[in-house]
């Protein structure tokens, strides 16, 4: 008994950093786009400025 609750627990362990990994490269692929578009908004605030005073 002690053995299966030792394994079920390294499976979930397992999963648990799978899920974490997989959810932090999606995290991590949304976070840089949106990075990019607070970067070229910006940007375009930037040129509105400076083209009309």
């Amino acid at each position: 008994m002690k053995d299966f609750i030792i394994m079920c627990a390294k499976i979930a362990l397992g999963v648990f950093i799978a899920g974490v990994l997989i959810l932090g490269t999606i995290k991590g692929s949304a976070n840089n786009s949106l990075l990019h578009k607070t970067k070229n908004v910006m940007q375009q605030n930037l040129d509105f400025q400076k083209n009309y005073p």
